[in-house]
This record gives structure tokens, sequence and C-alpha cells, in this order.
């Protein structure tokens, strides 16, 4: 991106493949100028490209006096995550920001480089609560190592780790991929420490979450069970009523410890990607030991 034009598209011709004049762009490289920064692109034929901007700034007086509020909270209310996360990322700054946040949150980080080491940990290591899995590693990549990771669990009869993909490919197409390899969910990179913070909690015990624990419903094994038969036609069959069916699955869950885990399920569903919420089911059949 030149600093005397604005980006236009190499063809411009009106049968090219991507459309898109380039004006965000140029509004972003003038903005990032007005503010005393730059802007760029590092781009490669055949292989994709990297736009980026630096600026200075600074903490507004209103976001510190609102955080020095926050800070006066009572310690018992605060979020405190509590287990062991595997962080696979073969990136250094990556590795060290995902550290700092996690730490920040209460949490422990172990740390595997590629996915066949993620997958040597795992089988070696019992006490890990979360994988956060890049997608992108060499030797072995997080697709390929969440298939072997299920795979392990289910030939050994281990528990379900839930795990997170750490992706900066944010497209519909590559959520869905995640899914169906296994996943349960996604941060999406750079790191932004709410969601990292929303998504963690999702996934992991918490000190909100013991408190509160022991309202938690008891699960009615029999009937669950029985209203997942009933919907998994529906789904198998791409039928609409699928929707409105899980609903009362949904009912029949709340408030037990498999809410959370039926409510990532209910999300694809809403999305009608049917297919792979039956795929989701059996797998969480599966790790609950049910019979199907």
């Amino acid at each position: 991106m030149a600093t005397s034009l604005p980006f236009s598209q190499v063809d411009s011709s009106i049968t090219r493949q991507y459309g898109g004049s380039g004006l965000g762009l140029s509004i972003v490289w003038k903005l990032a100028n007005m503010m005393g920064g730059s802007a760029g692109c590092e781009s490669e034929i055949g292989k994709g490209s990297r736009f980026w901007f630096r600026i200075q700034a600074e903490h507004s007086i209103e976001d510190m006096d609102n955080s020095a509020h926050t800070d006066q909270s009572d310690p018992s209310d605060e979020f405190a995550l509590l287990g062991n996360i595997l962080l696979v990322e073969d990136n250094d700054t990556n590795r060290i920001v995902a550290d700092i946040f996690i730490r920040k949150f209460g949490g422990n980080v172990l740390f595997a480089e590629n996915g066949q080491q993620a997958v040597d940990i795992v089988q070696k290591e019992h006490a890990i609560d979360l994988i956060l899995m890049d997608l992108h590693m060499p030797i072995m990549d997080g697709y390929t190592a969440t298939q072997r990771i299920r795979a392990w669990e289910l030939e050994n009869h281990q528990p379900r780790h839930p795990i997170i993909a750490v992706t900066s490919d944010a497209f519909e197409e590559d959520r869905q991929r995640c899914f169906a390899t296994g996943m349960d969910d996604f941060i999406v990179k750079p790191f932004v420490l709410d969601e990292m913070k929303n998504t963690l909690a999702k996934w992991m015990p918490n000190k909100t979450k013991q408190t509160s624990s022991h309202t938690q419903k008891e699960v009615d094994q029999l009937l669950i069970i029985q209203h997942i038969h009933n919907l998994i036609p529906l789904l198998e069959e791409s039928q609409f009523d699928a929707i409105d069916y899980f609903h009362v699955l949904e009912e029949a869950v709340s408030g037990t410890a498999l809410a959370s885990e039926f409510a990532h399920i209910g999300k694809i569903i809403k999305q009608c990607h049917f297919h792979a919420a039956v795929g989701k089911l059996h797998e969480m059949m599966e790790s609950q030991g049910w019979a199907f």
C-alpha cells in the first residue's frame, strides 16, 4: 500500500474474482497517519496478504476511573479460573500474550509448540482441564491433533477435553471445519482479554461457578437420551422442526452440569448446521458412556 496512492486491486475489470474498491484500507492509512502512526501491507502472490497499522494511544481518564471502581469490588466476586490449560501455539508472541491473560485469570499454563507435542502431553498428563489449539503449526496442525486426541479419548475411555481453536481464520467455513474436526469453540487472534475470559469461563471451572454448583439439578439420563433419540432423525433429515424440538431437550438439561455443552450444540442447530450437530450429539453420548 503506497503512501502516495490509495489502495486498488491489480485487476480492476468487472469480471475480477474479488470485489471491493479498497476504500476501507485507504481510510485506515489516512487515519493512522493523522494519529501520528503508520500502516502497511506485506503480500505474496499465491499466499495472501497481511495488513497492519500502528498508532500511539493513551488510557482515557474515564477508563482509569472505571478501573479504579472495579478494583474496589468484593474479592469474592472476582473471576478466577480453577485448573490447567494446555496452550498449543508455535508463535512466541502469541504464547506470551496468552500466558499473561491466562495467569491473570488464575489459571495454570502448560505449553506445546506443535500438534504432535500436544497429543503426547494429553496422553501422559491427566490434569489438563482445557486445550487452546492453534490451527496452523509445523509438524502437525491443530486439526490433525484434535482428531487424534478425540480418537485417543474414545479408545481409552477418557473424559472429553474441551478444545478451543485459536485462529485468525474468522470465516464461517473455517469455524465449521473446527466444529467438524471435534473442537468445541474458538478464540480469534489477536487475543482480546474479555473475549478470552468469556470463552474460558464457558468451558472451565471458575470461582463463581463453584459457589453455585451445589444448586445444580441432577441429570435425568433416561429423559435426555429419549429426547436425543427423537431429535437426531429430525437433524439427519434436515427438518427445521429440529430447532423447535431442541428447546424441549434444552429445558431438560437446564440447570444441570450438561447445560453449557448443550448450549453449544444449540448454537450449531440454530445455524442450521444439522449434520454437524448430529456429530456433536454422538460425541457427547460417547463421552458420557450412554448407549445409543
